[in-house]
């Protein structure tokens, strides 16, 4: 049982080439006569994958994959040193066709009698693995891959190359461990050899991070140096500022000074202020809206700036249909009046009250209420507010006569049938007059 694998250990140390490929010659016999009892499992020797047959097909299984009764196999001797491979399960055996390749003409049958293309020759490999060659095709049994990934499972063509793909572990299920413990501690290493490559990725890490700490200390270095510099220049800015600040409250204190002798001039020109001229009224729809919820709708309005000829009218133009003259009421404010709409139930219009309240800012300048120009047409109450600018003016009261003072020339005393007119000197009286006038 253990010959094949200890002729692997010891000829590569103690025989010459030719010595060793004589001594597996003169076994071959030996171990093609082999008589393999028991139930055997086949699995790849590179891959791991295990050959099985059961009712989804015949494939070779992943070596993850648990091991079920479609895995074992009875290795039966035959003629010419074959060996048929008779699944454990459903007796299916394998058979490579010699006219197809791979995958094509490689399958398990569990019927008919045992044909030149059912048996197998176990071939022995250094390492103790066996391909598994057919007696009449010569085709090779071989797995690549992974049975979830890409992934090739057949019998190559006899002139192929031969790889570690082809070869594949016998391993007795019921008695053999060898090579159990053989595929574990390929694990093993491989496990090791991950764990060292591992360690080195690692220790390269360390490396990098020790350059990058000592980069970083060489960086705080110099950004302590720049904050040194940085605080000194700091410090200048520092009495900069507080120079500027003591220049800037002085000239707070000359805005201030400013301010209140202007405050008087804004005063007086926010009350000169005219309203701000608008493109001559050609039609309604070149009005531009300035106060409103728009028409459209009972008791809609809007306010409207318009630029006449002479002066300079704001016309509120309020929609109200089924109103007359009657249910209007204007009521007259400071800059504005408020203005109340009572409105009768008539034939398909409801009564409604409506009260409104139109107060202009003083920013937009003083507006009177021109009553003569009021009217009511066509379901809509026009209002117009002419522009006016407040005039300063100075009352006195005219110049007036005491009786009870004396005249100082004696004009007043005529003698006795003179016919002259009593009057006051012309001069006098003009200038009189020209003041009553004037003052009034």
């Amino acid at each position: 049982k253990f010959l094949p694998q200890m002729v692997a250990m010891v000829v590569p140390f103690r025989a010459s080439m030719w010595c060793h490929h004589l001594i597996l010659c003169l076994l071959a016999p030996a171990v093609a006569q082999k008589i393999f009892d028991g139930r055997y499992t086949i699995m790849n020797a590179v891959n791991g994958r295990r050959i099985s047959s059961s009712s989804s097909g015949f494939r070779a299984t992943s070596r993850t994959a648990p091991i079920t009764e479609e895995h074992l196999w009875q290795i039966v001797p035959q003629d010419n040193q074959s060996h048929i491979i008779v699944n454990a399960a459903n007796g299916a055996r394998i058979l490579a066709q010699s006219s197809s390749q791979y995958n094509q003409g490689f399958f398990a049958m569990s019927q008919g009698p045992i044909y030149q293309d059912q048996k197998w020759r176990l071939q022995l490999q250094e390492d103790g693995s066996f391909i598994l060659r057919n007696l009449k095709s010569g085709r090779r049994i071989m797995a690549s891959g992974d049975e979830k990934t890409r992934s090739d499972f057949g019998a190559i063509p006899p002139d192929g190359p031969i790889d570690r793909m082809q070869t594949w572990w016998l391993i007795n299920q019921d008695k053999d461990e060898a090579a159990r413990l053989r595929i574990e501690l390929q694990d093993v290493v491989e496990q090791l050899n991950a764990s060292a490559s591992s360690a080195r990725d690692l220790e390269e890490a360390l490396r990098a991070e020790e350059a990058a700490r000592f980069s970083l200390v060489r960086e705080a270095h110099g950004k302590d140096v720049e904050m040194g510099r940085l605080g000194r220049e700091l410090d200048a800015q520092r009495l900069l500022l507080t120079e500027a600040e003591e220049q800037l409250e002085g000239m707070y204190r000359y805005l201030w000074a400013v301010s209140l002798s202007s405050a008087s001039l804004v005063l007086l020109a926010m009350r000169c202020r005219r309203p701000k001229a608008l493109p001559e009224l050609c039609s309604e729809a070149s009005e531009d809206l300035l106060i409103g919820q728009g028409l459209g709708v009972d008791f809609g309005f809007r306010v409207l700036d318009s630029l006449g000829s002479h002066e300079t009218l704001r016309l509120v133009k309020i929609q109200c249909p089924g109103v007359e003259h009657r249910d209007v009421e204007v009521e007259l404010l400071f800059n504005g009046c408020q203005l109340t709409i009572q409105r009768r139930a008539s034939h398909g219009v409801e009564a409604a009250t409506w009260t409104k309240r139109f107060e202009f800012p003083v920013q937009d300048g003083l507006f009177e209420f021109k009553e003569d120009q009021m009217r009511l047409e066509h379901g809509y109450l026009h209002l117009v507010f002419r522009a006016y600018a407040f005039q300063s003016r100075v009352v006195r009261f005219p110049k007036h006569f005491a009786l009870a003072e004396t005249d100082a020339d004696q004009w007043w005393d005529y003698p006795e049938g003179d016919d002259t007119e009593l009057k006051a000197p012309v001069n006098e009286r003009t200038e009189s007059t020209a003041s009553t006038s004037a003052k009034a």
